[in-house]
Formats: structure tokens, sequence, C-alpha cells
């Protein structure tokens, strides 16, 4: 026997959902859906004219739109370029507020949207093939992982983002996770821009959350976009990239042939498939550019001299860093590189010590020490790559690498 008091259409608060799927984690609904009835114990209620009608028997959550919008007619578009963005208006979601849209690329690392605010911030972000939610309403940043496959193999992903208060329930695809914001704050306070495939280089900078590491390392998104949906609202991408005028960012959506057949990446470079585009790592040459063309500049030191750069008056606060450099030197010892606070105990420290490459690093707790390699001071090239992702660092030397 079914016993029923109370019927959800669309979705349900996360709480909710949970109690109705314990063991599923299906997100809210998004598209459209008409002559919604329901017959049982000789009852017949047309719920769709009911809630038109206002019927005090349904209540609304969130902004419920009595019409269909031909969401799959919405043109995509192509952030062709790490520099590409979009500026939308403000995403007004102080209490509750809703986005969905879907993209598709094969790189696994990009900014998908940004929205800070005196204190708070939103952020989606593609790291590592996987999407990232970072939410926070001025009393600690919540950050979660939204997608339990890869999102970069050039197919199209759905996101859908939900969020009422303090807790939300974010779904990439399947897969669906809830969340919760911490501390006491339950009101998200935005302004300025709703940024789209990355920031404008005057939004890039301090201000931005160490938090949102994509754009913390200027990682734009490159790939196709359509189907944004806020607060039940289609935005028309096509029209706002041409009214904003960028040639970075294209209508439609295609992909291309292999760019790295035609051998673009010059002087050893390494070339890699982009989303329509090649990309060259010109980590192991001496050269550098797109296409690791232009020479690299080269600094020679005799054991008395040494650079100091002034990063910013109040310093730097970052959780992921990438930091490369090459080498050659006759010493088995020296110090290569190093980063220090006078407000903080944290530190980077990369060096040689008997013929090794040794790495200390320091996050406000304990030292952790990385040695590889030996030998390195045979007066030839070395190259070395650190990519720390928080408390995750990995270093490659050579052809070496560890963690």
């Amino acid at each position: 026997m079914l016993s029923s008091s109370v019927i959800y259409v669309g979705g349900a608060a996360p709480t909710t959902a949970a109690q109705l799927l314990p063991a599923s984690r299906v997100p809210n609904f998004v598209g459209c859906v008409r002559k919604v009835e329901f017959v049982a114990d000789s009852v017949s209620l047309d719920l769709l004219s009911l809630a038109k009608s206002q019927s005090k028997l349904l209540r609304y959550h969130g902004d419920v739109q009595f019409f269909c919008q031909e969401m799959e007619a919405a043109d995509p578009i192509t952030f062709t370029t790490r520099e590409s963005f979009l500026a939308l208006p403000t995403w007004e979601g102080s209490k509750t507020g809703t986005i969905a849209f879907r993209f598709r690329t094969n790189e696994a690392t990009g900014l998908l949207m940004y929205n800070g605010g005196p204190g708070d911030v939103f952020a989606l972000e593609l790291l590592d093939g996987h999407v990232y939610l970072v939410l926070g309403l001025g009393s600690g940043i919540a950050k979660v992982k939204a997608s339990g496959k890869r999102c970069d193999d050039s197919q199209w992903h759905t996101v859908t983002l939900r969020r009422t208060g303090k807790t939300g329930r974010i779904a990439v695809d399947e897969a669906a996770y809830d969340f919760t914001t911490p501390g006491s704050a339950s009101q998200l306070d935005l302004d300025g821009p709703l940024f789209v495939g990355g920031l404008a280089p005057s939004d890039q900078g301090p201000n931005v959350p160490s938090e949102v590491w994509t754009a913390k390392l200027n990682y734009g998104y490159v790939g196709c976009l359509r189907q944004l949906v806020i607060n039940g609202k289609t935005v028309d991408l096509a029209a706002q990239a041409r009214e904003q005028d960028s040639g970075s960012l294209r209508p439609s959506c295609h992909t291309s042939p292999s760019q790295c057949d035609s051998q673009p990446c010059l002087n050893g470079g390494l070339c890699s498939e982009g989303w329509n585009r090649f990309v060259c790592d010109c980590t192991r040459t001496g050269f550098t550019g797109p296409v690791c063309a232009k020479d690299a500049s080269t600094l020679s030191f005799d054991g008395s001299q040494y650079l100091k750069i002034d990063l910013l008056p109040d310093g730097s606060k970052t959780e992921a860093e990438d930091v490369q450099l090459r080498f050659r030197t006759p010493r088995p010892g020296g110090l290569l590189l190093a980063t220090t606070s006078e407000k903080a105990s944290t530190f980077l420290v990369l060096g040689l010590e008997g013929g090794k490459l040794k790495i200390v690093i320091n996050l406000g707790n304990k030292n952790k020490v990385i040695d590889l390699g030996q030998s390195l001071n045979d007066d030839t090239w070395h190259t070395v790559h650190i990519r720390r992702r928080g408390h995750k660092m990995d270093v490659h030397l050579d052809s070496d690498s560890k963690s």
C-alpha cells in the first residue's frame, strides 16, 4: 500500500531528496513538463493547472515559469583560448538560486564560471578532468568535487546546481552531491559580473580566493558551452558573445582534425591536442612562446648574486602553484629558488645538495622533504617542474617524477 501526503514535481530540497531516494543521488530535473496528472483513491489532480491557478494546495520553490523554452535551439559557443571569457550580469542568488548548463571539451583544466563578492564567492572549475564547486557565503568556503567520472572526453556533460541558504545539490550527469557551506552565514552576496569561461584581466589577482585554483593560475576554459539556464531563464550565449564582440568567442561547436599532425612545435617542444588547437610544451627546451620559437631568458650566477621579487605588499596566498625552471651547474650544492613570507611560517625551497635535487615545503605545520636525482652537477641542462594542488605536490625532474 502506498501512503502519500505530499507530491513533489521537478525536484525537492536536498534533505528531502536524500530521504526520498536514499540509495540514489538523482539531481533535480532540468527541462519542461506538461499534463502532470495524479489519479488515485478517487482523487484526480491536474497538478500544473492547480499550480497555474495558484491553488492553496501547492507551493512554489524557486522561480517557476509557465512556458517551455526550446533549450536545444540555444546556440552553443566555443571558448577558443585560455584568455576567452563572457561577462554576464551578477548571479542573483542571495537566498536561493539555480544554474544549469552543458559543456564539452578535451582539456582537463579550466575555469567554467566565477562570481565574486565582498567576502563571498561562487565558482565552478574543471580540475584534472573533474568538475568542482567553490562556494562561500562569508563564513568559510566549501569546495565540492561534483563529478564521478572525468569530463574531458570530448562529450557533452550536464551540470545542474541548486542552492537554498547553506545547503544545495550539485550534479554532473548522473552523479549528484549534497553540500553545506561552513559557518553560520546563509546568504550569498555577490557583485560584479558572472564570468563564464575565464576572468577579465582586471578581475584577476589577490581578490580571488585561493580556493579557486584555476583562477589563481589563470587557466581559462577552452571548449564549448550551451544551454545555460540561470534561475530558470535561458541565456542566449551566442547573442551575448556577439554583443561583447570577442574574437576568441565563436558561435557553434565542432571538432577539428588532429592539430599536432603538422608538427607545429619547434626546437623539441612536445605537442598535445587541445580543443581545436595544439598546445606546445616547451619545458624541456631552451625556448618559449606558443610554438617554442623564442629564446628563453637565461641568467648566470657566480655565487655572490641573487634575484629578489616582491610579489605584493600583503604577499601572495595560494593553494596551487606551477613552478618550472632549467639549470646547469658544475657545483654539487646551491639554492635555486625559495619563497618566504614575513607574516607566515610557510615556505618552499628548491636547491641542490650533494648533487641531488632537494625540495622542502612547509604549509604551516611540518616540513615535507623530497629528494630526487643524482649527479645533477654534470654541467648539462636539467628541467624541474613542480605542480602543487592543495596538499598534493608532484615533482618532475627530467624524465623522473615523485610525489
